[in-house]
């Protein structure tokens, strides 16, 4: 079938989930009725695991840096669904990722620049408490007490 070569030129390129491949294949005109059966297939032959995409995206990110609010959105924009186990993960590696971003950074000792630190943070996925709390942990005892100089 011509639709079944298709998806296979599409996942060759890269692996894609479930609602991607339903996407790029609803942009070269088949039919949902069509895509349907061909979505089921590729599931059962294995060339489709949403649940396994997920998790080695989560993994590629969290090693990047990247925070639980972030990874929650590009899950998101790659129309996989979200199930506990997959939040459970996200929440696990949340002190990972942050650690891995605040290591590619140098922690500052005024305050400006902390606060600087945090709001990077911040924009890369990480809640303000957490980001915080785990920046506090992760600093040397220098920079505990920066008194009259913040």
């Amino acid at each position: 079938m011509y639709i079944e070569k298709e998806a296979v030129k599409i996942l060759a390129r890269r692996s894609r989930t479930s609602g991607e491949l339903c996407d790029a294949l609803l942009k070269k005109g088949f039919s949902k009725e069509s895509i349907s059966p061909v979505l089921e297939k590729y599931r059962h032959l294995g060339y489709l695991n949403d649940e396994e995409e997920a998790y080695r995206s989560i993994e590629k990110w969290e090693k990047k840096g990247y925070g639980p609010q972030w990874i929650l959105y590009q899950l998101k924009g790659r129309k996989i669904a979200l199930t506990e186990a997959l939040l459970k993960k996200i929440k696990e590696g949340e002190k990972k990722s942050l650690a891995v971003f605040l290591a590619k950074k140098k922690i500052k000792s005024s305050f400006k620049e902390q606060r600087g630190l945090i709001a990077a943070a911040v924009r890369r996925g990480f809640d303000v408490e957490s980001a915080w709390q785990i920046f506090e942990e992760n600093r040397g005892d220098e920079y505990r007490h920066c008194g009259d100089e913040c």
